[in-house]
């Protein structure tokens, strides 16, 4: 397990390709958002130019290639760019849709980009916004927002409604706007 947050980060998103943008293009094609194999294997269990992989839990699409496993979405972008994913880098899937891996679809982003994108809210998020909460000493709601790694304060304010348009107004001012509903 992993001791220091350096170790944490590389261990949860491991940057290390088996394969070249090369080879992956030999074997894979994506087409309207899917990707497909080009060729099938020697005991013929893949199915020439029909979806490749399966739908995991978390509603991702895995492929497994070779002795490795990749997402479709990393598959996707070598076969759009030829290159992996820059290292500290995710793959976001801009209008929410995790097996949507069209090209118009699919941009880099850093941690805080990929986490203001979220579906759900943090486990210790009580507002129902990110980066609004009450703050019982001063009465008021606070707004912060956090963006690649700098904590940037939206002030104390009365209401929680004028709590989320500042917030949305941050996230605005800062090209952080969300997609998804």
């Amino acid at each position: 397990m992993p001791t220091n947050y350096n170790e944490t980060r590389s261990w949860i998103a491991p940057r290390n390709y088996k394969h070249s943008p090369t080879e992956i293009a030999k074997h894979f094609c994506v087409k309207n958002g899917q990707v497909y194999w080009k060729n099938q294997n020697l005991c013929n269990t893949r199915v020439l130019y029909k979806p490749a992989g399966s739908l995991t839990k978390s509603g991702y699409i895995s492929i497994s290639f070779k002795g490795a496993i990749y997402s479709a979405h990393a598959i996707a972008w070598v076969l759009y760019y030829n290159t992996w994913p820059q290292k500290g880098l995710y793959i976001d899937h801009i209008n929410g849709i995790k097996t949507d891996n069209s090209q118009e679809n699919l941009r880099e982003v850093n941690t805080s980009e990929n986490a203001i994108n979220r579906k759900s809210l943090s486990i210790h998020n009580k507002s129902g916004v990110p980066g609004v909460y009450f703050s019982p000493e001063l009465n008021k709601w606070r707004v912060q927002l956090i963006h690649k790694g700098i904590c940037i304060s939206g002030g104390s304010h009365s209401t929680f409604e004028e709590a989320a348009f500042i917030r949305r107004q941050l996230e605005m001012e800062y090209h952080l706007i969300k997609f998804r509903a």
